[in-house]
């Protein structure tokens, strides 16, 4: 079964496919309202020296606090500029 944990959740296979697409396009994930209401995140994946991915960081706000736009425009950069940091001491 595929639960939902909030009415925003991504389920279905398609749509996940599609977001994957939309992730590796922009560079970024978002969860908007997807884990827990009232909560979106931003991630980036961090890689070695090879290109491999290692792992990832993220960042969290609740949706009172920061629009998505301000999230994208504000703290991605911050996020870019600590994964190029974690990723020079791989």
């Amino acid at each position: 079964a595929r639960n939902k944990l909030t009415p925003y959740t991504r389920v279905e296979v398609a749509d996940l496919i599609a977001y994957f697409g939309e992730v590796r396009q922009q560079g970024y994930a978002v969860s908007d309202e997807e884990l827990e209401l009232g909560v979106r995140s931003l991630a980036v994946s961090v890689r070695d020296s090879t290109g491999q991915t290692v792992g990832a960081i993220s960042i969290v706000s609740s949706i009172s606090r920061r629009s998505l736009t301000d999230m994208v425009d504000n703290l991605l950069p911050e996020l870019g500029r600590a994964r190029w940091l974690i990723a020079s001491l791989l």
